[in-house]
C-alpha cells in the first residue's frame, strides 16, 4: 500500500511513526516515573518534557465498561462521537479520506477548532486520526510448536500534520498534539476494558496555569466520562453502529 494520499502527502507514514511513539510510551511505564496520584482506580503520571511542549505531557490508566476494546477505539473515529464527548470541541471536520478502511485499520484527516474560556482565542489544528490493531506477545507459556499467543489490542491515535488541503482560518493553530488511546479487553470479564491515555499537546502561547490542571483533571475522569457516554445519546446509538 503507498504511504502516500493525494497530493503526495505522507499520511499513512507519519502513522507509522505516530504508532510507534504510542507504543513505546504505553509500554514503557519507565519513562513516567512515579505515579503522581491515584483516586478511583485510576493512575495518574506527569512528566516535564520541554522539548516537546511546555505543559507536562499526561498518562492515565483505568478501566472502561460497555463495550469492547475495538468497539471504543471505533468510536474515536466517529467524528459525530467525538464532537459530543469533548465539549471544548467547536467544529470538527473531515478533510481528507484515508486508504480504504481495513479491519484492522482506519484513518482519516480532521480540522478541528477548540473554544477556550475568555480572554483566550480559540485554538484550532490538523491532525491524522487513526484505529489501528496491533497484537502483543503475551507473556505467558508457549503454545505447542514454540509460538506464544499474543494478546490483541486496539490503539486510537491523533498526530498533528499539516496535510496541503488544510487552509489556516486562525492565527492560534496548535503547534504539537499526540494524543493516544489504548484498549486492551479484560480477559473473562466481558465488557470491561483496561485502558491507556496518553496526551502531549502544546496549545501555541500563554495558557493560564489554573486552565492547564483543569485540563489534568479531565484526563483523570475520562474514564468515567466514556462509561458515561455510551449510555446516552448519541454515544449508544454511535456505539451499536461499530458492531
Amino acid at each position: 500500500m503507498s504511504l502516500s494520499l493525494g497530493g503526495g502527502f505522507p499520511a499513512l507514514a507519519i502513522a507509522e511513526k505516530a504508532l510507534r511513539r504510542a507504543r513505546q510510551l504505553t509500554e514503557d511505564k519507565e519513562i513516567w516515573g512515579n505515579v503522581r496520584s491515584e483516586k478511583a482506580n485510576v493512575k495518574l503520571w506527569r512528566r516535564s518534557a520541554p522539548d516537546i511542549t511546555p505543559i507536562d505531557p499526561v498518562r492515565c490508566d483505568g478501566w472502561v465498561h460497555g463495550a469492547t476494546a475495538r468497539e471504543f477505539a471505533a468510536l474515536f473515529q466517529d467524528v459525530v462521537f467525538q464532537k459530543s464527548f469533548d465539549n471544548d470541541i467547536k467544529s470538527l471536520t473531515k478533510i481528507q479520506d484515508g486508504p480504504p478502511p481495513t479491519a484492522d485499520l482506519q484513518l482519516q484527516i480532521l480540522r478541528q477548532e477548540d473554544s477556550l474560556p475568555w480572554p483566550l482565542s480559540n485554538r484550532e489544528h490538523a491532525f491524522i486520526s487513526f484505529t489501528q490493531r496491533v497484537n502483543l506477545p503475551s507473556q505467558g507459556k508457549q503454545q505447542q510448536g514454540g509460538h506464544g499467543d499474543s494478546t490483541t489490542v486496539w490503539y486510537h491515535v491523533e498526530e498533528s500534520a499539516d496535510p496541503p488541503s488544510y487552509t489556516k482560518n486562525s492565527r492560534n493553530v496548535l503547534q504539537n498534539k499526540f494524543i493516544s488511546l489504548m484498549f486492551r479487553d479484560v480477559p473473562n470479564k466481558p465488557g470491561t476494558v483496561f485502558a491507556t491515555l496518553v496526551a502531549e499537546v502544546d496549545p501555541a502561547g500563554k495558557i493560564p496555569k489554573a486552565l492547564v490542571n483543569m485540563k489534568v483533571n479531565d484526563a483523570r475522569t475520562f474514564f468515567v466520562d466514556l462509561d458515561k457516554a455510551i449510555t446516552s445519546e448519541p454515544g449508544r446509538s454511535r456505539l451499536e453502529e461499530t458492531r
